[in-house]
């Protein structure tokens, strides 16, 4: 499920994050949260909302160590200070990511990364 929610990890990532005898630990936060830990380095690598029945989400301590594993948007400073404040990602903030030349194709509900600039 990893590699097709994931589409940047290659194999050799999918056998650094699962080698054979990783272990895992599910921790269940508030809000219907469940958070995976992986239990050697104690980082939370992915989390699910509502319960496990959402979403797998990378952490940014997954994406930290692989940043291609999701499509990023890249965005102006200036327009964190909104987001921080709770305002919505609109396009006309959007970049396109490193070394791509458009935003991409996208679908309601596929998981981004948003890369401050600046």
């Amino acid at each position: 499920e990893v590699q097709r929610l994931f589409k940047g990890l290659d194999e050799k990532a999918i056998g650094e994050l699962f080698p054979s005898k990783a272990k895992w630990i599910a921790n269940k936060c508030a809000g219907k949260i469940v958070v995976y830990t992986e239990a050697k380095t104690n980082e939370p690598l992915f989390f699910h909302l509502h319960g496990g029945k959402g979403a797998l989400i990378p952490s940014v301590y997954l994406l930290w160590r692989y940043p291609s594993a999701i499509p990023t948007w890249r965005t102006p400073a200036d327009v964190w200070r909104r987001l921080k404040n709770g305002a919505d990602l609109m396009l006309a903030g959007v970049y396109p990511g490193r070394g791509e030349t458009s935003i991409g194709e996208f679908k309601e509900g596929v998981c981004r990364a948003v890369e401050i600039v600046g």
